[in-house]
């Protein structure tokens, strides 16, 4: 974006995106900004200076307020999803995979109505792959229009999860693992690449690159590696944030304990930490223990198998094979092609 853009954007003044420029944030060589950087630069304890971007972050952080408060409740959620593939040219045959909501101890799997394709001819049926037991829609289409188009409904029964007693000394030895590393962590946007879903995640515990950045995969890598030099198993789980205005997909980890596979989500004690707020705190509330402000769409595994190029992010955010070619990157839920919105339901 231009200073003026970018201005308009953040909901400020020329005169004070300037001032932020000669205080050193980052610019492109022909004088753009961009808005992630802009945003990781607000974040990185500046936030005072963008009242606009901090409500943002305090907002988000008011759906998790019941969970920090111990008044989480079961929820049940009607999620109507609109995904689309935005290709740059027509293709004859195109094989896509989404990833359904899993049942699991927490979450209950009401309704899960056979998706609406648009812009193309094909079905739709399940498939279910991998050890674990993830699940997707399998659609084999063929294109009719630019923008092949589904829109899934789904109802969910979501429930706080408690696997660790609180207090108790395992929960108090991870709390601490998460304490360290969420202390040691800036929480921020970046662009992620198709291939760092596949070269980052971990084999065997083992993570390619440990960064001190970023976003909730990064955290939860980070994380993980730390497990690892404990000897603690840990696995990966893919989500999705249940709320119209926020949706957006998240990840966390599982560990192995005494009481089972417990949750640790360092990401939302991250968040707490960068607007000033009580982050230790937050560290011990999210330590084997999980709100029901979530969809869980599985354990990141194996994924799919013949995938040109490797599965991508275990398959859990989809994936796209377009004439034979991995056509992942047009389905990427950042950039805004899926749509979600959550209905609280009876």
């Amino acid at each position: 974006m231009s200073l003026t853009a970018l201005a308009r954007f953040v909901h400020v003044s020329t005169v004070e995106v300037a001032r932020w420029i000669a205080e050193g944030l980052p610019q492109t060589a022909d004088g753009l900004i961009d808005p992630f950087a802009c945003s990781n630069w607000l974040c990185a304890g500046r936030l005072d200076r963008c009242p606009t971007l901090a409500r943002r972050w305090r907002t988000y952080l008011m759906f998790f307020a019941p969970f920090l408060a111990a008044q989480d409740r079961v929820r049940a959620v009607r999620w109507t999803r609109t995904q689309r593939l935005y290709l740059p040219h027509r293709p004859a045959q195109v094989q896509w995979w989404l990833a359904r909501a899993s049942s699991t101890m927490a979450q209950t799997l009401v309704v899960d109505a056979t998706p609406i394709l648009e812009g193309a001819t094909g079905h739709a049926e399940i498939g279910s792959w991998d050890e674990l037991q993830a699940s997707w829609w399998c659609f084999g289409l063929h294109p009719t229009g630019e923008e092949p188009r589904v829109t899934f409904t789904t109802e969910l029964r979501i429930a706080p999860q408690q696997v660790l007693a609180p207090g108790s000394s395992e929960q108090h030895q991870l709390a601490g693992i998460m304490e360290d590393v969420v202390g040691n962590f800036a929480y921020t946007y970046r662009h992620h690449q198709p291939w760092e879903y596949r070269a980052t995640f971990f084999q065997g515990g083992a993570v390619d690159e440990v960064r001190a950045s970023g976003s909730c995969l990064d955290l939860a890598l980070a994380l993980g590696v730390q497990l690892s030099r404990r000897q603690r198993p840990w696995r990966v789980v893919a989500g999705v944030v249940a709320d119209s205005r926020i949706a957006n997909p998240h990840f966390w980890l599982e560990v192995d304990t005494t009481a089972g596979w417990a949750p640790l989500d360092p990401t939302l004690p991250a968040i707490v930490r960068m607007v000033g707020g009580d982050w230790r705190l937050a560290v011990r509330a999210w330590t084997g223990a999980c709100d029901a402000r979530r969809v869980t769409l599985g354990v990141v595994g194996a994924g799919l198998a013949n995938i040109p190029g490797g599965a991508t992010c275990g398959s859990m955010m989809g994936e796209v094979v377009a004439d034979g070619l991995n056509a992942w990157p047009c389905l990427d839920w950042v950039c805004g092609d899926c749509e979600a919105s959550f209905d609280e339901v009876p």
